[in-house]
């Protein structure tokens, strides 16, 4: 049986809304919850920089035909 990915990770700008938009949209697709945490403040980028949001989302349940 195969089994796929079970998670999606992906660093996001807060804003970068078009992105986050489509995260969420394949969460509710597959059932699954969204996590996010800061992972890399935006003092951590020269100049002006949003912090970048980790998105986690999982675990994805399989598709129905």
């Amino acid at each position: 049986m195969e089994q796929g990915a079970r998670f999606i990770e992906a660093t996001v700008s807060a804003d970068n809304k078009a992105i986050i938009m489509v995260l969420k949209k394949v969460a509710k697709r597959y059932s699954a919850d969204v996590h996010t945490q800061i992972l890399f403040p935006s003092d951590l980028f020269p100049g002006e920089h949003h912090d970048e949001v980790l998105y986690r989302t999982g675990p994805l349940a399989p598709l129905t035909p």
